[in-house]
């Protein structure tokens, strides 16, 4: 994340976007040092903590796209709702 934001940094249209975007959507502009300060401030902790709000198994959504229909024609593990619903476990 530090290094996409240092190369974000050499370019001036990309400069331009990170701080117009901060003062559009958040009306404060928060500099790259102080940027960098909040990347390093992040433990692990708050790493798993956030990671495991979000993919829990209730917050898991499977969506298929196209013609499908269950049969005995359906080959592999998918020819059944149970072989989708095992995609849906953590």
């Amino acid at each position: 994340m530090k290094g996409q934001l240092l190369l974000l940094m050499e370019d001036s249209f990309s400069v331009a976007i990170w701080f117009g975007s901060q003062e559009i959507l958040f009306s404060e502009i928060m500099t790259y040092e102080e940027a960098m300060e909040t990347i390093e401030a992040i433990a692990t902790a708050d790493l798993q903590r956030v990671g495991q709000e979000l993919f829990s198994e209730e917050k898991l959504n499977l969506a298929v796209v196209g013609p499908w229909s269950f049969g005995p024609r359906t080959k592999g593990p998918f020819r059944s709702e149970e072989g989708f619903s095992e995609l849906l476990e953590l």
